[in-house]
């Protein structure tokens, strides 16, 4: 079910959730990943979900898997059943290694990926700041009728 990228929460806004009963695994996209877990309730603006877990939007998970967590209405951008079998595939490779190696690898792999998006962003950031600063030379250019 579609839910708009409104940071006002829609009055319509849990009839989305009528057509799930209680204990439905759900994915509960967001802008920035999603989130996995059975329909507890909704309260406060809350989505309740038991054994959640959220991940990337490349399907990587971000958190180990929690007992409750709570998901705010406004944030949500759409709703369905989840798949059956995304948390077995998804969590093989990080679940079966517990060892301290094996989490210390994973940390290292979340920390470059993060390195990465903050890079990314950084460039996007920067580029945004240059443009500003040409539009506002012409502006001051045409204002105040000063040449190069």
């Amino acid at each position: 079910m579609l839910f708009g990228r409104n940071s006002v929460l829609n009055s319509n806004a849990l009839a989305l959730f009528d057509g799930f009963p209680v204990g439905t695994r759900l994915q509960i996209d967001m802008q920035e990943g999603y989130w996995i877990g059975c329909l507890t309730s909704i309260q406060n603006n809350l989505v309740i979900i038991d054994n959640a877990q959220i991940f990337s939007d490349s399907g990587s998970p971000l958190e180990e898997l929690r007992s409750t967590a709570q998901v705010p209405l406004n944030l949500i951008t759409f709703v369905s059943v989840a798949p059956e079998d995304i948390q077995t595939e998804l969590h093989n490779d990080e679940t079966s290694n517990n060892s301290v190696a094996g989490y210390f690898n994973n940390f290292l792999v979340r920390i470059s990926e993060m390195r990465i998006d903050l890079d990314k962003s950084a460039n996007r950031f920067a580029e945004s700041l240059e443009r500003i600063n040409k539009s506002v030379q012409s502006f001051v250019n045409e204002v105040f009728g000063v040449e190069k």
